[in-house]
């Protein structure tokens, strides 16, 4: 039987990834532009958390006289995380409006961050060739991973650290407040497209793709913040490309790069239908000689083949975007 914690998983990751499908649909889709590394704005968000916030909870944590283990320098910061995390939270817990400002700093900081990290990834592959294109897309993210694994400080390397929870002050409901959290989030991009597509068609002057790039990336960018204060940990293996680039994309396509409704029914369909190979596991598992994990991506490989076959078909394809 499926129970309340499972739904309102599925609920807080349909969410997300229609965000960031939306984000997708104003890079890939209004904007005609290749580009699909669309991790990378993920990376920077999550990161937002873990370089920025964290630091900053910690300072406001002494200020208020809470004594915390060394975290200064790299390594005592990466070791004792948890612990300070704990303490921090107990923290914010007695301080709710600190909490709730850290977290819209973060979205902000995250947007402006990943906006211009997308910006600066995606110049090198206008008028690039279709397979320099898929390269790029593929080493990208490749990239960033290891760069970010590279710098320690950024999200602790390959151990992580641990994120103090900014809703302490919250004695229950957590996840019911992320699932309304991350619905507003995609509300609020849904209602605002067409200004942000006005805004953008009038200020051609300081060029188009630089601000669909911008904007389309800071809105994934969001989510990445969001999911690492969901998750309470920040390491580079929980923004894969595979998760927040391809599902979501896969979106698109049977979206047909649109968004409102058809992509809002398209994100749907396939999150249910990813959520009911997670939920049945047990069964399929019985069925094949591999991991389950490596199913989905099959699957996700072959709905992906079958909905760029059914889109090259639809008469308007390229009024919205060249797809090669």
């Amino acid at each position: 039987m499926i129970d309340l914690v499972y739904l309102l998983y599925f609920g807080f990751y349909f969410f997300a990834l229609l965000t960031v499908a939306q984000g997708m649909a104003l890079i890939v889709g209004y904007g005609r532009l290749h580009y699909l590394g669309f991790s990378v704005p993920i990376l920077v968000g999550g990161f937002t958390v873990s370089a920025l916030t964290c630091r900053l909870a910690y300072l406001f944590s002494e200020i208020g006289g809470v004594p915390l283990m060394p975290w200064v320098s790299t390594d005592s910061w990466v070791e004792n995380s948890q612990v300070n995390a704990e303490l921090v939270s107990v923290f914010l817990g007695n301080n709710p409006l600190l909490g709730i400002g850290l977290v819209l700093l973060t979205f902000v900081v995250a947007f402006l961050l990943a906006g211009v990290v997308t910006w600066v990834s995606a110049k090198p592959a206008h008028g690039l060739a279709p397979v320099y294109l898929a390269i790029l897309s593929y080493t990208l993210p490749s990239f960033f991973a290891n760069l970010s694994l590279r710098f320690v400080s950024l999200g602790g390397g390959y151990q992580g650290v641990f994120v103090p929870d900014v809703f302490a002050f919250l004695s229950s409901g957590r996840d019911i407040l992320f699932l309304v959290v991350s619905g507003v989030i995609a509300l609020l991009v849904s209602l605002s497209k067409g200004r942000m597509i006005r805004w953008i068609a009038a200020r051609r002057d300081v060029g188009v793709d630089d601000m669909v790039l911008f904007i389309g990336g800071g809105i994934i960018g969001v989510i990445g913040g969001l999911h690492s204060f969901r998750y309470l940990f920040v390491i580079q293996a929980n923004y894969n490309q595979i998760f927040w680039g391809w599902w979501p994309l896969l979106m698109l396509v049977f979206a047909r790069f649109e968004s409102g409704r058809r992509l809002l029914v398209s994100a749907f369909a396939v999150h249910m239908f990813r959520m009911l190979v997670v939920y049945m596991k047990a069964i399929i598992s019985e069925f094949i000689f591999f991991p389950v994990a490596y199913f989905e991506s099959l699957l996700l490989g072959l709905f992906m083949i079958l909905g760029l076959m059914i889109y090259q078909k639809w008469k308007p394809a390229n009024d919205f975007t060249k797809l090669y």
